[in-house]
């Protein structure tokens, strides 16, 4: 089984047609399951045994101050301009760590990838 992504609707629709035209398995809210809360997305995200994928700094609160049982989170800060660099560092973190990316926390900036288990 490969990791699945579950891009919450705040992701910049480029990254994830990107991540889909590199076979990445992403799923975005945008699609199916616009304005529903981070809680839900979380539940939505355990329902599709799926990894968050979010531009939201809240999924940290969820995840370490909460104490929120999370599949992973892909947290991703970048200018809007970088998003190819994004993407490209989101498909080596799935094609390097692949199900391990379950259960951790990540934060991507353009020059730096920060790995946290949850």
């Amino acid at each position: 089984m490969k990791v699945k992504i579950l891009a919450d609707e705040n992701v910049n629709y480029k990254i994830v047609q990107y991540l889909k035209s590199k076979n990445v398995d992403v799923v975005s809210l945008t699609d199916f399951h616009r304005g529903i809360s981070d809680y839900e997305v979380i539940r939505l995200a355990k329902k599709l045994k799926a990894v968050i994928l979010t531009e939201d700094s809240d999924f940290g609160t969820w995840a370490f101050s909460l104490k929120e049982n999370i599949n992973g989170v892909i947290y991703i800060r970048y200018k809007p301009e970088d998003y190819l660099e994004i993407g490209d560092t989101v498909v080596s973190l799935v094609d390097k760590y692949d199900k391990e990316l379950y259960n951790r926390f990540i934060t991507i900036t353009k020059n730096k990838v920060r790995i946290r288990t949850l």
